[in-house]
């Protein structure tokens, strides 16, 4: 169950509250890299990087964040209506009356919604894992943790872009361009993919298309010096003459 922290998640991350998913990500890698215990030997690095952590965590799940601002916004106006100003308690009648709703829910819709968050969390722990993974360079670990992220949530683009890196940097180019274009059909906004996947269709295009300029030159130039060295042949025989 999400719980109001001590810090707001976007003065830990240093976004605005309107910040996009991409703003998100990108000061989440710069703030990793920065505070992971791996590289920073500061006393505070590691809980520095458990908060940063669990900032992206919710502000990356559209769900968790849309709860985590609600909560957000009802404490301001929490703190700025304290200011002596009396409120009417709300008639005990309302809140009996959700309390029955809530009680009629039928149990089985309870326990899947229920399932469901878990699974979510868990998907966004496994993303996290996978992109630290992607930074240290190990590519066969983020490649398994993307694959389980899948298994758990089939239309996560977040993961479908990171198998695209994994097989980008191992030049497995087509596959790389799968995986990028799965990315773009789960989000179509997202830039970063559609450039990933830009970069690599050009690559592809011109690397179809040089192979066949330079052996069609070779060949003339192969024919060339083939005449040539005929004809120096023929001279040769020919000279004594």
């Amino acid at each position: 169950m999400l719980r109001m922290p001590d810090r707001d998640y976007y003065e830990v991350l240093g976004v605005p509250a309107n910040a996009t998913d991409e703003q998100i990500r990108r000061r989440f890698r710069e703030l990793a890299r920065k505070y992971h215990p791996d590289v920073n030997r500061s006393p505070d690095a590691e809980h520095r990087f458990k908060e940063i952590t669990e900032a992206y965590r919710v502000l990356s799940s559209p769900s968790l964040r849309a709860d985590y601002d609600l909560m957000r916004r009802s404490a301001q106006q929490a703190r700025s209506g304290t200011g002596g100003a009396t409120t009417t308690p709300p008639p005990r009648s309302r809140p009996s009356t959700h309390q029955s709703d809530h009680q009629q829910r039928p149990s089985g819709s309870w326990s899947a919604h229920t399932s469901a968050r878990t699974a979510e969390i868990e998907a966004q722990q496994l993303l996290q894992r996978a992109m630290l993974a992607y930074a240290r360079g190990n590519l066969r670990e983020a490649a398994s943790l993307a694959n389980r992220v899948l298994r758990l949530q089939r239309h996560n683009a977040q993961a479908y872009e990171i198998l695209g890196d994994v097989y980008r940097q191992e030049r497995r180019v087509e596959e790389a361009i799968a995986m990028f274009t799965c990315a773009l059909q789960c989000n179509p906004r997202s830039a970063s993919a559609q450039s990933k996947l830009d970069a690599l269709l050009r690559q592809r295009y011109f690397a179809g298309v040089q192979p066949s300029h330079t052996s069609s030159a070779g060949a003339l130039w192969a024919r060339y010096g083939q005449v040539l060295g005929w004809a120096v042949v023929m001279m040769l025989v020919l000279a004594p003459w």
